[in-house]
C-alpha cells in the first residue's frame, strides 16, 4: 500500500492513521486530494489535523496576498 510522504511538501506533515477515504491510501497525491476535498466540503474532521492546519495557512496566505 502506498503511503503519503513522511514530510509532505517540506512542512513536516506525517500521515496519521486518520484518512478521509480508503482511496486516500492509493498514493500521496490522492491522500492530499481526498483530505483537501473533505476539508472543503466542511468535513475537516476527516482530514489529518496537521494537514488541516496547512490548508488553513495556505488559504489565509492566498486571501491576504
Amino acid at each position: 500500500m502506498a503511503r503519503p510522504p513522511g514530510n509532505f511538501g517540506g512542512r513536516g506533515i506525517e500521515r496519521k492513521n486518520q484518512l478521509s477515504t480508503t482511496y486516500a491510501t492509493t498514493n500521496e497525491f490522492e491522500w492530499w486530494a481526498e483530505s483537501f476535498s473533505a476539508y472543503m466540503m466542511g468535513r475537516p474532521d476527516l482530514a489529518d489535523p496537521d494537514l488541516v492546519k496547512l490548508i488553513e495557512e495556505l488559504l489565509d496566505e492566498a486571501a491576504n496576498a
